[in-house]
């Protein structure tokens, strides 16, 4: 059981730094909010969540991650 919630909190932590990555490249003034928005709103619905957000980062990002 530990180690299900450890691989929780460290897919929560690379969550959080992708998220921090988008933002502050949004605060660089690159990137497009309004192509992630959709893009994550119509991940809500798909499976898996992650791959779909990849997606997501890979086709709205200005920096290729």
């Amino acid at each position: 059981m530990g180690s299900s919630r450890f691989a929780a909190m460290a897919a929560m932590l690379i969550l959080g730094l992708m998220l921090i990555v988008v933002i502050v490249a949004e605060a660089q003034g690159g990137g497009d909010p309004t192509c992630l928005n959709t893009c994550l709103r119509s991940c809500e619905t798909s499976e898996p969540y992650q791959t779909c957000y990849d997606q997501c980062i890979k086709k709205c990002s200005p920096i290729r991650i």
